[in-house]
């Protein structure tokens, strides 16, 4: 198998997890609680370390950063987005 780029992880804090979920109240997507966000990612590195993936890059993101980023360019929070915005972040640092 092919090795695959680098995946980015992103690294929300716990103590700040509500801030994020009180920026996307209605998005169906983003989990409930801090421990289901940690479950669902930790199972998503482990299928895309399964898939070839060898690097991993960590993204830590704050609520406020993640929301003046969707309000400079016109996006409503939600879950996907917190995808987008931890890719971004990482493209900078490179």
């Amino acid at each position: 198998m092919a090795m695959l780029s680098t995946r980015i992880v992103i690294s929300l804090l716990r103590d700040e997890y509500d801030a994020f979920a009180r920026l996307a109240p209605n998005d169906p997507d983003f989990p409930p609680t801090f421990d289901e966000w940690l479950r669902r990612a930790a199972d998503e590195l482990e299928k895309d370390v399964a898939k070839g993936y060898k690097h991993v890059q960590k993204v830590v993101i704050h609520p406020q950063e993640f929301a003046d980023w969707c309000n400079a360019i016109g996006l409503k929070p939600c879950f996907i987005y917190l995808g987008a915005f931890g890719t971004a972040k990482a493209a900078r640092k490179s």
